[in-house]
């Protein structure tokens, strides 16, 4: 089990998931319109905040959320440095502190594939919470276990846990999540939207 708050206070996270430019999944879910101009954007699982504040830069209004105070030390100092306003929140993402259909787009990228099985009911719960009707939830994960490092992102690790009516995905679509020192992670990308009303 990762300890995530000590992976920020030691620097460790750097050798791992922090990423020297934006995500490009999320710059082409905001260049392609579904998100509003003066949309609301949710980075889960937002880590040292390089997404959030990217999407910030971009005139999105935008909450990061992420475990690790540290993580959150380190995204608030980031965005200050980079001259954008991000509303930063320690919590967990299957307890978003963010009010009820506030949300255009939720961005997931590497962190459902971390939370238990017995868990996801919640994390879904609350993303069909916080999304408005018609919002999104950019979910990018690992497509394989790993040796059982991660619960990977494919149908029958998600679709039982969708709750009915509320949420609904598009379909799997296989990519390689980068990352910086020619390290590769295969992944999925999957759509999912609140359609209720």
């Amino acid at each position: 089990m990762i300890d995530w708050n000590d992976a920020y206070v030691t620097g460790a996270y750097r050798q791992h998931w922090d990423f020297s430019h934006p995500s490009q999944e999320l710059a082409t879910a905001l260049a392609s319109g579904l998100v509003p101009v003066d949309g609301v954007v949710l980075d889960i699982g937002c880590g040292a905040g390089r997404d959030a504040i990217f999407a910030a830069q971009c005139g999105f209004e935008v909450f990061g959320v992420d475990l690790s105070p540290q993580a959150i030390a380190i995204a608030r100092k980031q965005a200050q440095a980079a001259g954008v306003k991000v509303e930063w929140q320690v919590g967990s993402a299957t307890q978003l502190p963010i009010p009820d259909t506030a949300i255009d787009l939720a961005s997931d990228r590497g962190c459902l594939h971390h939370i238990p099985v017995a868990e996801r009911p919640s994390y879904f719960a609350e993303v069909a919470r916080v999304l408005k009707v018609n919002g999104r939830l950019l979910l990018r994960g690992a497509a394989s276990d790993l040796d059982n490092f991660f619960t990977p992102i494919l149908p029958e690790t998600i679709d039982p846990f969708l709750p009915d009516n509320r949420l609904q995905r598009g379909p799997f679509i296989p990519i390689v999540i980068m990352a910086d020192g020619n390290k590769e992670l295969a992944a999925n990308i999957v759509w999912i939207t609140n359609t209720s009303s």
